[in-house]
């Protein structure tokens, strides 16, 4: 597992040198404003897979254009991977129960890092540096390899920890991390990120291990959370890939993790 623990400490490495800066002028990334930004930094994943296996080449190397050129095929798969839709509109649905009204979907626009660009554009760059600059690295060439080495099962849960701590230089210059506390971190942040893992290898079971879909998924889910909507929106967008990653987790105990199975 040599290239492993190389991708993880250079993913590491770039990222958090990038976000460095930021860290040490005490700044704040904000949502809806352009700088200063944590964005360049969220590519380190992608990078470093990218360079590991094109330096080790042959079969893994091949792997991993394979998965970032593969499109999801069947109904399945597409429903997978724009599932964070349906997700977003059970958002919705909830914020007119609880509050009477709608957020407007422009607000889906307003993202950590960038200025209000409209939801098009944020959309764009997000599903390229978030999306894709996060995923080539963890869905990518990590969970493959772990899934290897461990099954499928174990090496999807060991990607949690890893995406876990590659995290934790956004507490300190994030508004949005740096609004909560330690228990919220600890027992509500930490468990979301447990059930994305679980859920973003089914849907790359799902789509054949498309890299495409995952990051879809990724960026859609990221903007339903994260972006401007409300906090009642993005509590109930939680809930639900929570409630999936539990029926997923379920079903993993009984058929040996095929229902997580990339490789």
């Amino acid at each position: 597992m040599p290239s492993v623990l190389v991708f993880v400490l250079l993913a590491y490495a770039l990222s958090w040198l990038a976000w460095l800066p930021i860290l040490l002028t005490g700044g704040s990334v904000m949502t809806g404003v352009g700088w200063p930004t944590h964005l360049s930094g969220l590519m380190g994943p992608a990078i470093a897979a990218i360079w590991i296996a094109w330096r080790t080449g042959g079969a893994t190397w091949a792997d991993l254009r394979r998965r970032v050129t593969r499109l999801p095929r069947g109904q399945m798969a597409w429903l997978a991977t724009l599932s964070p839709l349906l997700i977003i509109a059970a958002a919705l649905i909830a914020e007119f129960a609880i509050t009477g009204r709608l957020p407007p979907l422009s607000a889906l626009g307003r993202y950590s890092g960038l200025p209000e660009l409209g939801v098009v554009p944020v959309l764009l760059i997000v599903l390229v540096v978030n999306g894709l600059g996060e995923e080539i690295g963890w869905r990518g060439f990590l969970l493959p390899q772990l899934q290897l080495r461990f099954g499928p099962r174990v090496g999807t849960l060991l990607v949690w920890p890893i995406w876990l701590a590659w995290h934790i230089p956004l507490f300190a210059c994030v508004a949005d991390f740096q609004a909560m506390d330690l228990t919220t971190a600890a027992f509500g942040w930490s468990l979301g990120l447990l059930a994305g893992t679980l859920v973003l290898a089914h849907v790359a079971h799902l789509a054949g291990g498309s890299v495409i879909a995952v990051a879809l998924w990724h960026t859609l889910f990221n903007l339903a959370s994260g972006g401007g909507l409300s906090a009642s929106a993005a509590a109930t967008a939680t809930i639900c890939v929570m409630l999936w990653a539990v029926l997923v987790g379920a079903v993993a105990l009984s058929d040996r993790g095929a229902v997580l199975r990339v490789v």
